[in-house]
């Protein structure tokens, strides 16, 4: 699965809950039943946190805009937040789709 944003408020990690009061922008690599596992954009930086799907969901259009770009810097690495825009399929990425109707990397 590659990598997407989703905004979230619930989070829980092995060490404890992370969740926020408001949605923020969260960095999903994977999911595991019923949830993502990622880790906050923003914040110290614990990885593997667990975001329950029934409390995650896509950007909106006025998020996507306003995230699009931006540069996010931690420890010593820095990375430019690039939003994949999701086609018909529901694929988010480059090599991403494969559906029946279309193939494999459409």
């Amino acid at each position: 699965m590659p990598d997407r944003y989703l905004m979230a408020t619930t989070a829980r990690h092995a060490l404890g809950d992370l969740s926020r009061d408001q949605p923020h922008l969260a960095l999903i690599h994977g999911e595991d039943g019923d949830d993502w596992i990622g880790e906050w954009v923003t914040g110290i930086g614990y990885i593997n946190v667990r975001f329950p799907k029934a409390t995650t969901r896509d950007l909106t259009a006025e998020e996507r805009a306003e995230y699009q770009g931006r540069m996010v810097q931690a420890g010593n690495g820095a990375w430019r937040i690039d939003i994949a825009e999701e086609d018909a399929c529901g694929a988010r990425g480059i090599g991403d789709h494969d559906c029946a109707e279309h193939g494999e990397g459409a």
